[in-house]
């Protein structure tokens, strides 16, 4: 029976062999491994279609040669005509790991619009008077996930502008809707910078910068709400210095307070790490209470309580964020877990958008969805009045989308994306369903108009270098735009492709080796193997459609 190797290692010559000689020209083979991935439930995806090719021998040569343990599977197609010119376990479901930031873009650019601004106001219980607000502050979070320390002290500026020296009442955060996710993947390391916690009300990517010089005590050890240009201190996070702690950080919080436990060991010389917030909302209004001080006024006390903005009816300062094309573009380009989450969260309570065939779908219990009424208008309709409260129930409306989006069947098991961001191995997408929404988001009139690559989330990715010396590829005419995903053993690429002699084209590539990632050795070594395929499998693809020489 022709099949991969016994533990999913790798394809065997013989195999590469047989299909050359045309052994597999009838019904095509599959590639499932003896190492197959944890299924999202016991429905097992049925084979695309009997009149699918079997893959080219050029394309498992190089799988072969690239020796990536575990499985892999891919799947190119031409956006004009839809025929698939190459494709392998295309229907495997795979961890896609941050790849699932590329249809977050899209279902936002959908349902939001690209000129949609997040809001952050500055309210107020009553109107300033000689100075003084007898009442309450109350800043209003509206999602925004590049508010940072210098748009705070903008807002503080402001403040101080109206001559606000003193507050009878407390400055209060308000979440909104988006509120109390301590971490976007409770599976991750707690002391990861890139798994913070998520709210409407966020700061600085909710990450905080801990410093302290050699030979310090505890006193020394600063927290601060890092931006490009303010850095004030917050004390929303506390540092304490303890011996014989293991690792060097241990999460130790108190019912009111971040508290972070610091091995003394570390003091001996002088260090700085990125540490997570997993109270977005109250490291806030601290961070925003102390620039109010700077400005010269008292520094109120700080609460935390959603849903205040509406006893709040006088708005004092409002910022807005930056135009959401652009919000999405740095996302994609940093792959920036905590905006991919809040765009995603915002996207599932907004309008209907303008892709057809979209129902918005909100989730009344955890794994169940009912249809809603359809949302007019793009405005921030947040999660709330829609019953999206948490990233799995958002991340299902965002998986019923892309099922309407691109003609599958709802639930599908190759396309069930457990958060917005891909931080999570709960997640699973199969290359067909991967290149199935791609050429439905290049299918919009105008779409394929550029010179060179789809419009819309096509445009917001980044460019994709994958020449090597000599390869006999026209990379002056040449345009790869993708996006990766990267964790331990897990490896995606997906995106679009413009050739030298003008074919435009779809593609999907994952590889995943989740038996290895539970020892965790050998992962670096591992992606650089899975990079280096497909870089050498989109030049073959596109020497074949182009007719140029064979890429090396």
């Amino acid at each position: 029976m022709l099949r991969e190797k016994l533990g999913g290692r790798f394809l065997t010559a013989a195999l590469a062999a047989l299909l050359a000689l045309g052994l597999a020209a009838g019904a095509p083979a599959t590639a499932e491994s003896a190492s197959p991935l944890a299924p999202l439930s016991a429905k097992v995806p049925a084979p695309r279609s009997p009149n699918l090719p079997p893959p080219p021998p050029a394309s498992l040569r190089l799988y072969e040669k690239a020796r990536i343990s575990g499985v892999a599977g891919w799947e190119v197609r031409d956006l004009v005509t839809g025929e698939v010119l190459d494709a392998w376990s295309a229907d495997r479901a795979f961890v896609p790991a941050s790849v699932a930031k590329l249809p977050t873009a899209a279902f936002a650019l959908d349902r939001l619009g690209p000129a949609h601004r997040f809001e952050t106001r500055l309210l107020a219980t009553a109107l300033p008077a000689g100075g003084t607000i007898e009442g309450d502050l109350v800043l209003a979070g509206g999602g925004d996930p590049e508010l940072d320390s210098d748009d705070l002290w903008s807002m503080a500026q402001a403040l101080r502008a109206q001559g606000v020296t003193r507050l009878s009442g407390r400055l209060i955060g308000d979440s909104g809707p988006i509120g109390g996710i301590a971490a976007i993947s409770p599976s991750q390391p707690e002391d990861a910078g890139y798994n913070p916690g998520v709210s409407g009300l966020s700061l600085n990517f909710n990450r905080v910068r801990v410093e302290w010089p050699r030979g310090g005590g505890a006193g020394t050890v600063a927290v601060r709400a890092q931006a490009d240009g303010r850095r004030p201190l917050t004390q929303a996070i506390a540092i304490v210095p303890t011996p014989n702690v293991s690792p060097v950080l241990v999460r130790a919080d108190t019912p009111t307070r971040e508290v972070w436990q610091l091995n003394e060991r570390a003091l001996r010389r002088a260090g700085g790490r990125w540490l997570p917030v997993q109270r977005p909302a109250a490291y806030t209004a601290d961070v925003f209470a102390a620039l109010v001080e700077e400005t010269g006024a008292a520094r109120p006390a700080v609460a935390v309580e959603p849903g205040s903005a509406l006893g709040a009816p006088h708005v004092l300062a409002r910022h807005q964020g930056r135009p959401l094309a652009q919000v999405l573009q740095a996302m994609l380009f940093h792959s920036t877990n905590v905006s991919a989450e809040l765009v995603g969260l915002a996207a599932s309570g907004a309008g209907q958008g303008t892709l057809p065939g979209a129902t918005l779908m909100a989730a009344t219990t955890p794994g169940s969805t009912v249809p809603v009424a359809r949302l007019s208008g793009r405005g921030a309709f947040f999660a709330e009045r829609a019953g999206l409260r948490t990233l799995p129930s958002s991340a299902a409306a965002m998986n019923d989308w892309a099922a309407a989006v691109a003609g599958f069947e709802p639930g599908d098991p190759g396309f069930r994306l457990a958060n917005h961001s891909g931080l999570s191995l709960a997640s699973r997408i199969s290359p067909t369903r991967t290149v199935d929404l791609l050429v439905a988001l290049a299918r919009p009139p105008g779409a394929l108009d550029d010179a060179r690559l789809p419009g819309g989330v096509g445009q917001l990715l980044r460019p994709h270098n994958i020449a090597i010396k000599g390869d006999g590829l026209d990379h002056a005419r040449i345009a790869v735009a993708a996006k990766t995903g990267t964790m331990s053993f897990v490896r995606g690429l997906a995106g679009y492709v413009h050739t030298a002699s003008g074919r435009k084209l779809a593609f999907a590539i994952y590889c995943n080796d989740l038996v290895r990632r539970e020892d965790g050795r050998g992962s670096r070594g591992w992606t650089a193997r899975a990079r280096a395929f497909e870089r050498a499998l989109l030049r073959q693809w596109i020497a074949e459609v182009d007719g140029t020489l064979a890429a090396r």
